[in-house]
């Protein structure tokens, strides 16, 4: 049946030995259901792909509607669409890629209404987190008087893309020496000349990056500089 148009409805009656005949009309006319939607709150960190979800059905009776194409907004911005499965849910997978800062986002998912139902549209939340990070040292050797190149690398732990353009700072004996900024793969290298009054064996290297809104900060004080 299409919504909107009047079906002509007759009753008849065709008379017995104590009634006579009788006959009456009237129009039924389908109208466009009403829907609602619930949108589920979701938390993640940056680096992490999350499912924004929602699930559609009709108002009057709460039965799931299938096959609907729900649109997904965060923050007013459009983000894509996903369509109802069997018990009217629909995901959409989002990437967390850290153009959004730390904090509780805006989720909306909209029905924009078809020849059936009507427009629904509803709100939750993303909370997004800081990414925890991971910064490796790498070992080196060297004479007194000498330069060496002291490397590190950061990454995200949640996903391990290498951070680009981030501050680590290197440190000899517990002395910062420098800083060094993060290249397209994460990786961070600082020139260093060997003092020539450096002893000779180990010396502690110790890098540490400080974290900033996106990133909690990490350092690593496993490797050594080797004075030979």
């Amino acid at each position: 049946a299409t919504t909107g148009v009047p079906y002509p409805i007759t009753v008849s009656f065709a008379g017995d030995m104590l009634f006579q005949a009788s006959r009456a009309t009237a129009t039924l006319t389908i109208t466009k259901a009403d829907t609602k939607i619930g949108v589920a709150n979701v938390a993640g960190k940056i680096g992490e792909t999350k499912f924004l979800t929602a699930t559609l059905r009709r108002k009057f009776d709460n039965a799931p509607i299938a096959g609907i194409a729900l649109s997904f907004k965060l923050d007013a911005h459009a983000e894509g669409s996903a369509v109802t499965d069997g018990t009217g849910k629909a995901s959409f997978a989002y990437f967390i890629d850290g153009t959004r800062a730390p904090g509780l986002h805006t989720i909306t998912a909209e029905f924009f209404n078809d020849a059936n139902y009507n427009a629904a549209s509803a709100n939750g939340s993303l909370v997004i987190n800081q990414a925890p990070t991971k910064t490796s040292a790498s070992a080196v050797s060297g004479k007194r008087g000498k330069v060496v190149v002291l490397k590190a690398k950061l990454i995200r732990n949640t996903d391990k893309m290498g951070l680009v353009g981030k501050p680590l700072h290197f440190m000899i004996d517990g002395t910062e020496v420098g800083v060094g900024e993060t290249d397209n793969t994460g990786l961070a290298s600082l020139n260093y000349t060997i003092p020539m009054d450096a002893t000779v064996g180990g010396h502690p290297i110790k890098v540490v990056y400080d974290g900033e809104t996106n990133y909690i900060g990490s350092s690593d004080d496993s490797k050594t500089l080797t004075v030979k």
